[in-house]
């Protein structure tokens, strides 16, 4: 059976959500404002920041987006929605880019990092991450937990020629090219999945391209330092 591309896109939604529902009933919608390590986040309430929550839970905030989502309902699409420049067709379909973003206090680094200051790569497919870089001992949490997480369809795990994003992308069961990723902000963990636009094929250039567009969306959340005095 060959899924919808918005219905896999749900699915995809669906499973992440599912695996880290809050435990407790405290969900805030926009707006407001979230400490995650040391990020703090204020999302106002605007079309780019589609049904973004703030999930309350015994490990802490997570704040959860469907970043620049393009459906307008009825089956339509709207074409473009402000302030999503880098994260429309065709690398990422009108389902827009699922985000969870939250703090692990005890995890420790190997692989994810934040957004790197050098050049973009080129237009090659992804490269594999050996296997032997890769925590995979998910019981203690941390890294090798935020790794599986990326690789949520059991994708192996990629990278581009810069080392950023970590990334999980191949053909989806409905056909279209599918994609996880995870970096840093700070000391919090952003995860992000997306599904691209039919015919679309996700080389570095594109996966670096739309995390990066993501990175700088997300930074820009950060509240703006009052003026002294005020």
């Amino acid at each position: 059976m060959r899924l919808r591309p918005g219905l896999t896109a749900a699915v995809l939604a669906l499973a992440m959500s599912a695996c880290h529902a809050p435990e407790t009933d405290k969900t805030r919608s926009p707006p407001f404002e979230a400490t995650i390590g040391r990020l703090t986040l204020a999302a106002p309430k605007r079309a780019d920041l589609y049904q973004a929550s703030l999930n309350a839970s015994a490990q802490g905030p997570r704040v959860i987006i469907r970043i620049c989502n393009r459906e307008a309902g009825g089956g339509t699409r709207e074409p473009a929605v402000a302030g999503c420049e880098g994260l429309g067709s065709p690398l990422v379909n009108s389902y827009g880019v699922s985000t969870h973003i939250w703090h692990d206090r005890d995890a420790r680094y190997r692989l994810l990092s934040e957004h790197p200051n050098l050049k973009p790569p080129g237009r090659d497919a992804l490269v594999p991450i050996p296997a032997g870089q890769i925590d995979v001992d998910v019981r203690g949490g941390g890294e090798a937990y935020q790794l599986h997480r990326v690789s949520l369809l059991g994708r192996p795990l990629q990278t581009t020629d810069n080392g950023w994003p970590v990334a999980a992308c191949g053909l989806s069961a409905s056909g279209p090219h599918q994609c996880g990723v995870g970096f840093l902000i700070d000391d919090a963990f952003v995860e992000a999945h997306w599904t691209a636009e039919d015919g679309a094929v996700l080389t570095q250039a594109d996966v670096w391209s739309v995390a990066t567009a993501l990175d700088r969306k997300i930074r820009a959340l950060r509240p703006r330092p009052k003026p002294p005095g005020s």
